[in-house]
């Protein structure tokens, strides 16, 4: 009776333990103030640049995803991406493993036409989480990630 009494003592004492901390990342969250979950966009694709130590995740809406995906089609209205790029920290839970760290930019891209995205493109990059305005990027620069944006190819999902 001595050994089971104890037992179950000894079980009670040591189930009894504090909530653990819940694992968020937020380092990595995308400021509020930026709206992009009322935006409602789908999650095109993702890519990892190792030599930089940076992840990016690309969102669009429904027509620029439909766009995207099938090049030759012709699809109506404005059509919205959205380039949202960290570093990449390694992940405390999995050993090996990299997880998104600190949130570093957004660029926009807003054009009635992403096979011919010139001029009439509204491009914009917000650093930080601050979401300063980026004014210090060339012509050249703004054409090279315009590029890139439209170059990715839509994850293949079921």
């Amino acid at each position: 009776m001595k050994h089971t009494l104890f037992i179950c003592l000894l079980l009670l004492l040591t189930a009894c333990r504090q909530k653990p901390a819940e694992n968020r990342n937020d380092a990595a969250a995308i400021p509020a103030s930026f709206g992009l979950e009322t935006m409602h966009l789908k999650t095109i694709t993702t890519f990892i640049n190792p030599k930089a130590g940076r992840t990016s995740t690309l969102f669009g809406n429904a027509a620029a995803y439909a766009a995207l995906k099938d090049t030759t089609a012709i699809v109506e209205g404005e059509k919205k991406l959205v380039l949202v790029t960290w570093t990449l920290a390694d992940d405390p839970v999995w050993f090996g493993a990299m997880t998104p760290g600190e949130f570093l930019s957004i660029e926009t891209l807003s054009t009635s036409n992403l096979r011919s995205a010139g001029p009439a493109a509204d491009y914009q990059k917000l650093d930080g989480r601050s979401l300063t305005r980026d004014n210090t990027i060339s012509e050249q620069q703004k054409r090279d990630r315009i590029h890139l944006m439209l170059s990715l190819q839509p994850a293949i999902t079921p």
